[in-house]
């Protein structure tokens, strides 16, 4: 299991292998890696773990944090039956702070609805 690095990160390790002509003979050489990235988590899993809370609405308190961690993040979802690969962008900061029922949009087919009408009508 990689390292933790906290705030949603591991520490990946790794090696880079190459030949190389040398003089008289070929070289083997040889390069370690270090990167840190995302951990593979479910998105509140992802977010308690990032503000370091154990319970998703003790994460929320931490808005500003979670604005900044985020945003540019992408999100694999798997309801539905399939799978979609969502990327939060910087307009995803007007969304925190509103309840799902005040979230209002414009359906491609229908009228407008709020976050949790759809959600409720979609996923029943």
């Amino acid at each position: 299991h990689p390292p933790n690095l906290g705030e949603g990160c591991d520490i990946w390790e790794g090696y880079f292998q190459s030949l190389r002509p040398g003089q008289w003979k070929p070289y083997v050489k040889i390069d370690t890696s270090v990167k840190s990235m995302m951990k593979d988590l479910n998105l509140i899993d992802f977010i308690c773990d990032a503000v370091g809370a154990q319970d998703p609405r003790d994460a929320m308190r931490k808005k500003m944090v979670l604005q900044r961690m985020l945003c540019s993040l992408k999100i694999a979802t798997r309801h539905g039956g399939f799978r979609r690969v969502y990327k939060i962008n910087n307009s995803a900061r007007k969304v925190f702070g509103q309840p799902p029922s005040q979230l209002k949009f414009k359906q491609e087919e229908g009228p407008e609805t709020n976050a949790e009408e759809y959600f409720m009508q979609k996923y029943k």
